[in-house]
């Protein structure tokens, strides 16, 4: 009877220990009480870890030269009628979401990190936030939402992918980052190497920054410095930023030196106005900097507290305007999922007499 009771009470830890995997492998929702310094430290380590991982299932497949798995007949069937469905709905899905939320959005600054100065400020103009698209002797630009807003002629190199601002006025695109330059994909570049490659490769097309038949909109880069006070004060004493104010200053972008580019905001890339570098920096500013602060806020988070509510009443406006790719988005997901039940349900009762091989081909990095 002793023996038996060890038994038992082993059995009760192995499950334990298992139970605590899981719970460790969930995706639980983010610490509201994490400070940001404590945010962008997990989002580092993160970071690191899956390019880690990365690198040894790349080792995994270069080992593996043929993977092959053993499959019914049933099985070919329902897989080449889902994949058929898979495909026509990826091909509708790149027409119509292929960049949706694809840019690398930023936070409010409030919280220095102690490494500041190694990070790297740009100067953001004002305009509409864009992924410029390049192909064939033309590029299109997108919103943040992956709709198109123009398609026009441009000299950039094929299969390029920007971060830019565009300002309607002058018909110019700013570059704020790269994702993609001539095929090469630099999203998994860190910041610093990503701002060294624009600034390298963009003086070989001069023609970039011009109007002209074969390049219809201005393409620029914008100067970007590293976060030393006294080098920002200079900066910041300067009044216009850009030449004759076109674009006028919108605001200051603050990048971690490592962070990869990555959808969504991240506490790795950090926003402020002008008006808030003296409150938050202790940075001086020219008096034309501080007159863009609205009347009625005191303080930075007064201006936060506005803008948020600003935000919350636009939301629900622009989230009507997709109800309809949204419902049709659904319908799609419950069809694939009807279709993935009934196969499963279907391999349960297979035979193992009646599976063949099947070789499956390497899958292939996509950009």
């Amino acid at each position: 009877m002793e023996e038996i009771e060890r038994s038992f009470s082993s059995l009760k830890s192995d499950d334990k220990e298992t139970l605590d995997e899981h719970k460790q492998l969930y995706k639980s929702r983010p610490n509201p009480k994490l400070s940001q310094e404590e945010r962008r430290k997990s989002l580092l380590a993160l970071q690191k870890e899956k390019r880690q991982k990365l690198l040894n299932e790349n080792r995994e497949l270069e080992e593996i030269s043929h993977l092959k798995r053993k499959i019914s007949d049933v099985w070919k069937q329902e897989i080449d009628f889902i994949e058929q469905r898979k495909s026509e709905r990826e091909d509708w899905f790149k027409q119509t979401h292929r960049y949706k939320n694809t840019l690398m959005l930023s936070e409010w600054f409030l919280e220095i990190p102690d490494n500041f100065p190694e990070w790297i400020m740009v100067p953001c103009p004002k305009g509409q936030r864009t992924l410029l698209v390049s192909r064939l002797n033309c590029a299109t630009a997108y919103n943040k939402y992956g709709s198109p807003i123009t398609t026009f002629k441009s000299q950039l190199p094929r299969n390029t992918i920007l971060d830019c601002i565009f300002c309607n006025k002058t018909s110019t695109f700013y570059v704020l980052d790269v994702l993609q330059w001539n095929s090469h994909c630099l999203r998994n570049c860190q910041t610093d190497f990503r701002f060294y490659w624009l600034k390298s490769k963009f003086p070989e097309y001069p023609q970039l920054g011009l109007h002209m038949g074969s390049n219809e909109c201005a393409i620029k880069t914008i100067e970007w410095s590293k976060c030393d006070k006294c080098l920002l004060t200079e900066i910041m004493s300067r009044h216009p930023m850009f030449e004759n104010n076109e674009p006028e200053l919108d605001g200051l972008l603050f990048y971690h030196p490592e962070v990869f580019y990555s959808a969504g905001s991240t506490p790795l890339v950090g926003w402020l106005k002008p008006f808030m570098m003296p409150q938050v920096l202790s940075v001086p500013v020219s008096d034309q900097h501080l007159q863009g602060k609205p009347l009625g806020c005191a303080s930075v988070n007064d201006y936060i507290e506005l803008f948020n509510q600003k935000s919350t009443k636009k939301a629900p406006q622009k989230r009507r305007g997709r109800n309809k790719l949204m419902k049709f988005d659904d319908e799609q997901k419950e069809n694939d999922s009807d279709l993935s039940s009934a196969m499963n349900s279907t391999c349960e009762s297979i035979d193992d007499n009646s599976i063949s091989d099947v070789h499956i081909p390497e899958p292939s990095m996509d950009t």
